[in-house]
C-alpha cells in the first residue's frame, strides 16, 4: 500500500498537523487560524481580507507585513507547503485533509461512530484574538454550525432506534452526544426521552432537572408527563414481579407439601404482563412523538447558498458604515464596499446598485461587481447615472425586473423627483416619469411591465403606475391620507397608508389593494403604528413592525392570509424592526435594537429563541432599509 503523504489538518480541539500516519505535531496561534480559515473557506482569499480580518484597525500596509510574516512562520513550520496563490491565497487539497472534512464526509455516508469519534472537543479549542470580532464572529459561526450537524445526527439516529423500540442504545448514543456537544438543548431533551422510554426513572428526573424549560414550547409539561408514565409503569412492573413471585412461591410450598396457606404474607397480585407490556408499547410511542428538536438548532444552517447584505460600522473604526455581505446561517461575514452604500438593491445578475453619498452633499449611484474568482473580495465599483442628482434607490423591497432593470426615484438636472430606470449593463438611466410634484417609492411589478409608485401630484400623497418603457401615469388611490412604499405580488398591492404618529389623521396602517377589483382591505387599524411589512416567499404570509409597546418597544407581527391568524412572532426587550423572511419561508430576519446594541437576528416560525447572526459592538442595519437582499 502506497504511504499517504497529504498533510493532516486537526482542528477539532487543539490544533495539531501530521504527515500520513506520523506523530502528531502541535501548530497553535495565529498561524493555525490562518491555516484553518484558509481550509474552511474552500476558496481563494484575497489578501487583503485576511489582513483585515486577522489586523482590524491597522494601516493596510502594516496588516499585510503582518500577514507575510504568519505565512513565512507557517510555511517553515509545516513540513509540506499547502498554500497556493499570490494575490489570493487557497489551500491545496490534494496536499492536506482535515478532520472536519472527515467528519462531513462520514456524516454524508451515515457513519456516525466514526463522525464522533473524530470530535475531540470545539473547532481550534481556546483559540483567540482581542478585538478581531468579525474572526471571533466567524470562528463562533463555524463552531455553532459543527455541533449543531453532529447534534442533528445524532437525534436522527436517536429517534430511528426509539422508533424500532431500542431505547438502551438511544441512551448510550445520546450519552456520547451530549458528551461531544454538552451544550446541546435538543440533545439533553431527547436524553430524557429515551431514558424514560428505557425504564430509567431516576436517571431521566435528574436529567430533567438540568434543563432550561423556558426553551421548551409547554414548559416541560410533555416531559413530566412522560416522566410520570415511566413512574407508573415501573411501578406496575415492580407489583407484577411481586405478585408473580408470590405466586410462584406458593406453587413452590404446595409441591413441597407445606402446610402454610398459598401466600399467606405475600402481596396481592398486580395487574397482568399483558397490559404492562402494552403500556411499554405505548410509552416508546410516545415519547418518539412528544417533542421535536427546537426549529432554531436546525434553520441557521439551511441556507449555505443564500445571501443577505447588511450595513455596519464594523471594521471602519466609527466612519462610514458599509455594505457587508454574510450567509443566512451568519457565516462568510465580508465588506464588499469601501465607500458609503448603504442603501441598495441587488439585481438578478448578482450586481449591487448603491447610493453614494459626496462631500458636497450630493450623491451619485454605483454598480458594484463582485470577483467571480473571489466572491469574498471587495467588490469593483462602477458609477452608473452619473448625470442625476441624489438617486434613491427604493426603499422596500428590491425594485428590480427579472430581467436586471432597477427603478429607482431621482432628483433629474431640472430638479424634478421623478421615477428612473436603470437597464442591465446600462450607465445611462431612463426617465419614466416627468411632473413638477414629486414621485416616490417605486416597486416594479415583474409580470405586468410596471412600476408602482407614490406622487404628490394630486396632493395627497397616492399611489400611480407607469409602464416600465414610459408612457403616461394612472392614479390607482384617491385618499386624503398619504401613502408610502408599496409592494406588489400579482394582483395585489400591500401599502402603508398614514402620516406617521402625532398626524392629524392617525397612524400608519397596512392596505391590501386588489388591481382586479378595486377594492381595499384594512390589514391593521391601531392606536399605534404598523409599517414596513414584507411577504413571505409563497406570498401565504406577511410580517410587519409594530408599535403597539411605543416607538421604543416595537416588535415583529406575522399574519397567515388564509386563516387570517396574526400574531406577535417577536417581542424581545427593545426595539424590533425591519423584518424579512428567509428563503425558505421558515423564519425572519429582523434587527433588535437595545442598550445600544443593533445586532441581525433569526428567528423561526415555529417559535424557540432567536439565532444571533451578527453580535458585534458595531451597529448593524439590514440593507435596504430593513428588508433583506438574497440572491
Amino acid at each position: 500500500m502506497p504511504t499517504d503523504t497529504r498533510l493532516r489538518l486537526d482542528l477539532l480541539g487543539s490544533g495539531r498537523f501530521r504527515l500520513g500516519d506520523g506523530k502528531p505535531q502541535s501548530l497553535t496561534g495565529l498561524p493555525l487560524a490562518v491555516l484553518a480559515y484558509l481550509a474552511l473557506s474552500g476558496r481563494p482569499v484575497p489578501r487583503d481580507h485576511l489582513a483585515v480580518l486577522f489586523w482590524p484597525g491597522s494601516e493596510r500596509a502594516k496588516a499585510l507585513h503582518g500577514l507575510r510574516q504568519t505565512l513565512s512562520r507557517l510555511r517553515a513550520t509545516l513540513p509540506v507547503d499547502v498554500i497556493r496563490g499570490d494575490g489570493s491565497l487557497r489551500i491545496d487539497e490534494a496536499a492536506l485533509t482535515t478532520d472536519v472534512s472527515e467528519l462531513f464526509v462520514h456524516l454524508k455516508a451515515g457513519r456516525l461512530p466514526e463522525a464522533l469519534e473524530l470530535w475531540r472537543g470545539p473547532l481550534l479549542e481556546g483559540f483567540r484574538r482581542p478585538k478581531c470580532w468579525e474572526l471571533e464572529d466567524w470562528l463562533d459561526q463555524e463552531r455553532t454550525r459543527l455541533e449543531r450537524t453532529l447534534s442533528a445526527a445524532v437525534v436522527a439516529e436517536s429517534r430511528a432506534l426509539l422508533g424500532a423500540g431500542l431505547a438502551p442504545e438511544a441512551v448510550s448514543l445520546l450519552a456520547t452526544g451530549r458528551t461531544a456537544v454538552p451544550g446541546s438543548h435538543v440533545l439533553a431533551t431527547l436524553q430524557v426521552e429515551a431514558l424514560a422510554a428505557a425504564g430509567a426513572v431516576a436517571e431521566a428526573e435528574g436529567a430533567y432537572a438540568t434543563l432550561d424549560l423556558e426553551m421548551l414550547k409547554d414548559g416541560g409539561r410533555g416531559l413530566r408527563e412522560l416522566i410520570e408514565r415511566a413512574r407508573q409503569e415501573a411501578l406496575r412492573r415492580t407489583e407484577a414481579s411481586r405478585a408473580a413471585e408470590a405466586e410462584r412461591s406458593a406453587t413452590e410450598g404446595v409441591e413441597a407439601g407445606m402446610s402454610e396457606a398459598p401466600g399467606a404474607g405475600r402481596p396481592r397480585p398486580g395487574p397482568g404482563r399483558t397490559l404492562a407490556a402494552v403500556l411499554g408499547i405505548s410509552l416508546v410511542a410516545f415519547g418518539i412523538t412528544t417533542l421535536r428538536p427546537d426549529p432554531t438548532e436546525t434553520l441557521s444552517s439551511a441556507y449555505p447558498d443564500q445571501s443577505m447584505l447588511f450595513c455596519s460600522r464594523r471594521a471602519t473604526d466609527g466612519a462610514a458604515p458599509q455594505l457587508f455581505r454574510m450567509d443566512f446561517d451568519g457565516n462568510r461575514k465580508h465588506r464588499i464596499t469601501a465607500d458609503v452604500g448603504c442603501i441598495a438593491v441587488v439585481t438578478p445578475q448578482g450586481h449591487i446598485l448603491a447610493r453614494i453619498e459626496q462631500e458636497e452633499g450630493g450623491a451619485r449611484l454605483a454598480r458594484y461587481v463582485p470577483d467571480p474568482a473571489n466572491p469574498i473580495a471587495e467588490w469593483r465599483r462602477e458609477w452608473v447615472a452619473t448625470g442625476l442628482r441624489d438617486p434613491v434607490t427604493n426603499q422596500g423591497a428590491p425594485s428590480v425586473t427579472p430581467e436586471g432593470t432597477a427603478v429607482f426615484s431621482a432628483l433629474g438636472p431640472d430638479g424634478n423627483r421623478d421615477i428612473y430606470a436603470l437597464d442591465p449593463g446600462a450607465t445611462e438611466a431612463r426617465r419614466l416619469t416627468t411632473h413638477p410634484a414629486p414621485d416616490w417609492h417605486p416597486a416594479v411589478v415583474a409580470d405586468r411591465d410596471e412600476v408602482v409608485f407614490r406622487s404628490d401630484r394630486s396632493g395627497d400623497g397616492d399611489l400611480y403606475v407607469v409602464a416600465l418603457d414610459g408612457g403616461p401615469a394612472e392614479q390607482l388611490t384617491d385618499h386624503p391620507s398619504r401613502e408610502d412604499a408599496v409592494w406588489p405580488r400579482g394582483d395585489s398591492l400591500l401599502f402603508v397608508r398614514g402620516r406617521g404618529s402625532g398626524s392629524e389623521d392617525g397612524l400608519m396602517e397596512l392596505v391590501l389593494l386588489d388591481r382586479a377589483s378595486g377594492e381595499e382591505t384594512l390589514l391593521t387599524d391601531n392606536d399605534w403604528n404598523d409599517y414596513r411589512p414584507a411577504w413571505s416567499p409563497d406570498g401565504g404570509h406577511l410580517c410587519w413592525q409594530s408599535e403597539r409597546l411605543g416607538h421604543y418597544e416595537s416588535n415583529i407581527v406575522v399574519l397567515d392570509l388564509t386563516s387570517g391568524r396574526r400574531r406577535t412572532l417577536v417581542d424581545t426587550p427593545g426595539r424590533d424592526a425591519g423584518c424579512a423572511w428567509s428563503p425558505d419561508g421558515r423564519g425572519i430576519t429582523f434587527v433588535s435594537i437595545g442598550d445600544g446594541d443593533e445586532e441581525i437576528y433569526l428567528q423561526s416560525l415555529e417559535g424557540g429563541a432567536p439565532l444571533n447572526l451578527t453580535r458585534h459592538p458595531a451597529s448593524e442595519e439590514i440593507s435596504a432599509r430593513g428588508h433583506t437582499l438574497a440572491w
